[in-house]
């Protein structure tokens, strides 16, 4: 049994023993807390659409844009969640997604990867279609595609001059962004419509054609 004389020198031992463990325990905590600080932040991870929860209409907007882009190589498309999920733009790599993303207030999706046409690069493939039904590569012999198909990504711009009878002409210059025209209301109801309705529901492609009608309007009516 332990005198109480021999017990009291050893308490002081026991609370610097304590306070040493408690001091090694602080400096520990301190250099774990300053070296994460100082460390820097970790790049945010590529997002990973296949794992964000989006609609079917969103997934056929994305699907469609991806189409556009068939150059066999990884794409990340900048869209607007909600209807009519429009298209902010196609990048080909997930930095510029990532900044269009925040300056429109968009999403980024992807990366996708559209096989190419043929095995081949996207070509500039100038097919013309007329009245009443001639849809075909080299319709007329004014129309004719270039011996040797271009790269679409060589296209600088189209130019579509217009003549009229009076005399006047117009014009019209687009860069090479573009992959269709059309010139009457006719062909969008039979083109445009149809693909708008499926793609992003028949409330948009009435909206578009209602645009398309406020200019017809402007024509004086005929008795």
């Amino acid at each position: 049994m332990m005198s109480a004389t021999q017990e009291a020198p050893m308490r002081p031992i026991k609370l610097a023993v304590s306070a040493l463990v408690i001091v090694a325990g602080l400096l520990s905590t301190m250099r774990w807390t300053l070296a994460r600080s100082a460390a820097p932040a970790p790049p945010p991870p590529v997002q990973d659409s296949t794992r964000v929860s989006v609609s079917a209409g969103l997934l056929r907007r994305l699907a469609a844009a991806a189409d556009g882009y068939r150059t066999g190589e990884p794409i990340w498309i900048v869209a607007s969640p909600s209807e009519p999920y429009s298209i902010a733009g196609v990048y080909t790599s997930v930095e510029e997604a990532r900044r269009r993303a925040r300056s429109t207030g968009g999403q980024y999706f992807g990366p996708y990867v559209t096989p190419r046409d043929g095995a081949r690069p996207a070509a500039f493939v100038p097919t013309r279609h007329s009245y009443p039904t001639i849809y075909m590569l080299d319709s007329s012999s004014t129309w004719r595609a270039p011996e040797t198909p271009w790269l679409l990504s060589d296209l600088d711009s189209v130019v579509i001059t217009a003549y009229n009878r009076n005399g006047r002409t117009w014009r019209g210059l687009t860069r090479g962004d573009v992959d269709a025209v059309f010139f009457t209301l006719s062909a969008y109801d039979k083109f445009v419509s149809p693909y708008y309705s499926a793609l992003s529901g028949p409330g948009v492609a009435t909206q578009m054609r209602d645009t398309l009608l406020q200019y017809i309007r402007r024509l004086p009516e005929r008795p």
